[in-house]
């Protein structure tokens, strides 16, 4: 039998994956974040957690639908943007390095993370910058301080959002 692994939810829950059943982790997903949405209606406060992996995640997924034969899927792509957004917290909020690893590990067994090169940089900062949830012209990213506390609008900079996604192509199973 698979040992549970942690799938991190920036809020005050932490949701269990087991193989089997599958369902339930759906359903336990779904009343959490019901739960967000009616505690925050107009998206103005704890609702913009929802968005974390979501400001990479929707870069690397313009990034593949513009080159790849077989593009991600959207949540492929967050979960992508999730590795990226987690290895910013460690680097940038001081999120636990272990944690961070156990995710990574996780996810990319799930889901085969890019290789990217110095020269599709400028084109995937370009899909970063166009994401709705930046602000005065700033990267504006939901990382993670610690499981069940996540940070809400953090300003990243062009390098860290590089260094990140560069950082893709060194996460193993």
């Amino acid at each position: 039998m698979i040992e549970s692994s942690r799938i991190v939810v920036p809020s005050t829950f932490t949701v269990f994956i087991f193989i089997s059943p599958f369902s339930r982790v759906i359903e336990d997903a779904a009343q959490i974040k019901s739960a967000v949405v009616k505690a925050d209606l107009y998206d103005t406060g704890i609702r913009k957690m929802l968005n974390f992996g979501h400001t990479l995640g929707h870069a690397i997924e313009s990034f593949s639908l513009a080159h790849d034969q077989n593009p991600l899927s959207h949540g492929e792509a967050v979960g992508i943007g999730i590795v990226a957004e987690t290895y910013l917290s460690v680097k940038k909020i001081g999120f636990d390095k272990a944690e961070y690893e156990g995710l990574a590990s996780l996810l990319s067994s799930l889901v085969a993370m890019p290789a990217y090169k110095l020269k599709d940089m400028e084109e995937l900062l370009s899909y970063v910058y166009a994401d709705k949830k930046n602000a005065d012209g700033e990267i504006r990213c939901v990382l993670l301080q610690a499981i069940g506390q996540a940070a809400i609008d953090v300003v990243v900079s062009d390098t860290e959002v590089c260094d990140a996604l560069m950082h893709l192509a060194k996460v193993t199973k």
